[in-house]
């Protein structure tokens, strides 16, 4: 589903790029700022306190709708009444009617049918797969079709409310659930779900300082060379391992009472997500500036010494979001939130003086030392409340890691001594790249014993196919 979806959405931003320019960009990056720091309200924690309640009732449904009706209405609220402020903070007139246009997003995803989470708590995800497909499909086709009409910022802001709209009224259609007002669980809900509201303000905050920080300093355009250069280093990640929480969320919480059979689950998903997360961060760090130039134009050039450091810590991200999961299943929420509030202390100290003595790549910078300095918390946390052991975790990293520096010298070796047009170079890379990567990691794992792991698995897989292909 996320690869169909995330093409669809990387089809949109090629496109969108070319038709838009950077200061477009930047406009609207205004507005998600705003709309990130106050919609963390209208997600509450609500479809996980749905999940993990094994035993949830059409009383839990109704009243996590009710309640998802009330914080959609209050953030809209709130970003409607702080649009004129937002303007004078970035001295930019033009965030004024984009934020009022925004704020019907949360309101309009508030009404979304609450009886989709059962797609996830149910484990269907052939209709969860159609709900949020034909969804982006349509996001991406207004926003494309009014870029191509407007060729302003408006295009995407339009594309924005008009997709959650959309959402909102497909929910009723594939689903038949049909929610009523309800407020009789909401206390039990609200014991599961308080502590993520908080979590939510703290990591939403903590995402958004960078660009808050980049906006306060810089021009418009600048905020949105680095609005994109955001977007590119991510692409990865949403693609594989972001996309996977949603799957292993309720088989986690299935089995959130027997800890040992939980770790066991942890340790190979864990795996996988080293090495995609190694792959994603050492790879496009080494073919950013070929990747950038061949997928936006040359316009967008800036923003290439920022996506490597970007790029590295999302891909931290991705490797910490696993034990928060976990964390999330065992119903350790007060910590969960407690790890973010130290991430939003770092980010909210590093951040600005970085962009007060070094300028916009200083604050890229500083988004990477804070997610190489905090990742460690969220694993503690983990050992200390399960039966991981930081021995395991460090048996299933180190490799990987290596790999993937030992990737990124080769493809920077290669990029320097290739001259060609762009697309040509950038597909050299990534063959070096792969080859590299997977070469490098086979010998580790040999010269390690061959563990259990991505490499015996990927071994086994191949041992497999070379056998039918023999037989056939």
């Amino acid at each position: 589903m996320r690869w169909v979806v995330r093409g669809l959405g990387l089809i949109s931003m090629v496109v969108l790029a070319r038709l838009l320019s950077p200061d477009d960009f930047g406009v609207f990056a205004i507005g998600l700022i705003v709309l990130g720091f106050i919609e963390f309200l209208a997600e509450g924690g609500i479809e996980f306190a749905l999940i993990r309640e094994q035993s949830a009732k059409r009383e839990h449904f109704d009243s996590a709708w009710t309640v998802q009706i009330i914080l959609g209405l209050l953030t809209g609220a709130l970003i409607f009444a702080s649009a004129p402020l937002v303007a004078y903070l970035f001295d930019e007139p033009r965030a004024v009617p984009v934020l009022q246009i925004l704020a019907l997003r949360p309101v309009c995803t508030a009404f979304t049918n609450i009886g989709v989470v059962s797609f996830l708590k149910e484990f269907d995800f052939r209709k969860e797969f159609l709900f949020d497909v034909t969804r982006r499909v349509m996001d991406a086709t207004i926003t494309i079709v009014l870029a191509v009409t407007l060729r302003n910022y408006m295009a995407l802001v339009i594309g924005a409310v008009a997709g959650a709209a959309f959402g909102a009224i497909f929910s009723y259609v594939i689903h038949p659930y049909r929610p009523r007002l309800s407020l009789k669980k909401v206390r039990e809900i609200w014991s599961f779900s308080g502590w993520l509201v908080v979590s939510y303000a703290a990591e939403e905050i903590s995402d958004l300082v960078d660009r808050i920080v980049v906006g306060a300093i810089a021009a418009t355009n600048m905020l949105g060379l680095y609005h994109m250069a955001g977007t590119i280093s991510a692409v990865i990640m949403q693609n594989t391992i972001f996309p996977l929480w949603r799957g292993l969320f309720p088989a986690y919480a299935k089995i959130a009472h027997e800890p040992e059979e939980l770790a066991a689950a942890f340790y190979p998903v864990f795996g996988w997500v080293v090495v995609v997360s190694c792959v994603a961060g050492f790879g496009i760090s080494s073919v950013a500036p070929d990747l950038v130039v061949t997928l936006l134009g040359e316009k967008w050039a800036p923003a290439i010494p920022l996506v490597p450091w970007l790029t590295v810590a999302v891909a931290i991200a991705g490797v910490v979001d696993n034990p928060l999961l976990i964390l999330t299943a065992l119903g350790r929420t007060r910590l969960i939130a407690i790890q973010s509030i130290i991430r939003v202390v770092m980010v909210g100290t590093a951040l600005p003086l970085a962009g007060m003595f070094w300028g916009v790549e200083g604050v890229a910078i500083a988004v990477f030392v804070v997610a190489t300095l905090h990742a460690p918390i969220p694993f503690y946390f983990l050992i200390r409340n399960s039966p991981v052991t930081l021995r395991d975790i460090i048996r299933r990293v180190w490799r990987p890691l290596t790999s993937g520096g030992v990737m990124y010298v080769v493809v920077r070796i290669v990029a320097e001594a290739l001259d060609g047009h762009y697309a040509v170079v950038l597909s050299i890379e990534i063959a070096a790249g792969a080859a590299t990567f997977i070469v490098c990691s086979l010998l580790l794992w040999v010269l390690s014993g061959r563990p259990p792991g991505p490499e015996a698995t990927f071994v086994g897989q191949a041992r497999k196919r070379l056998r039918v292909r023999r037989v056939a």
